[in-house]
C-alpha cells in the first residue's frame, strides 16, 4: 500500500460529524489503498467520531496519516478520560465500537495528551 498524505479536520460535536468524518476518509483514503482497507477505515473512523460525540467533549479533531504502507487514523477529544470496552450485551444499542476496533484494526490506542485536556484514539490499518 504505497502512500502518502496527512489530512487533518476538525469536527463540531453534533449528529453531522460522523458523515463528515466517513466522506474524509472516503476521499482521501480510497484513491490510496485497496477498497476493503478504506471501507474498514470509514467503519471505524464513523465509530469513534460517534464515541467522542456521545462521551467527549469539545471540538473532535480527526487526523488521516498514510505513510510507509501504512494507514494510521486518530480521532480526539478534550475529555481526559478514555474509553473503556463494554461487557457485551445483546439487545444494547451502542457498547459495539471498541470491540470492533479490535477485532479490524492491525493496531490501536488511546493516548493522553501531555496538557490533560483530552486524549487521542487511534488505530492502524491494514
Amino acid at each position: 500500500m504505497p502512500c502518502a498524505t496527512h489530512e487533518v479536520l476538525d469536527l463540531e460535536p453534533s449528529g453531522f460529524a460522523p458523515a463528515r468524518a466517513r466522506r474524509l476518509v472516503r476521499d482521501v483514503v480510497s484513491p490510496l489503498v485497496p477498497a476493503d482497507v478504506a471501507h474498514t477505515a470509514e467503519l471505524l473512523v464513523s465509530e469513534l467520531v460517534t464515541n467522542a460525540i456521545t462521551h467527549g467533549t469539545g471540538v473532535v479533531r480527526l487526523s488521516i496519516d498514510c505513510a510507509d504502507h501504512a494507514l494510521s487514523v486518530t480521532v480526539g477529544d478534550e475529555e481526559p478520560a478514555g474509553p473503556e470496552i463494554q461487557p457485551e450485551r445483546l439487545m444494547s444499542m451502542g457498547g459495539r465500537g471498541l470491540r470492533m476496533m479490535e477485532s479490524l484494526a492491525s493496531a490501536w490506542g488511546v493516548t493522553a495528551r501531555p496538557d490533560g485536556h483530552g486524549k487521542d484514539v487511534w488505530f492502524r490499518l491494514p
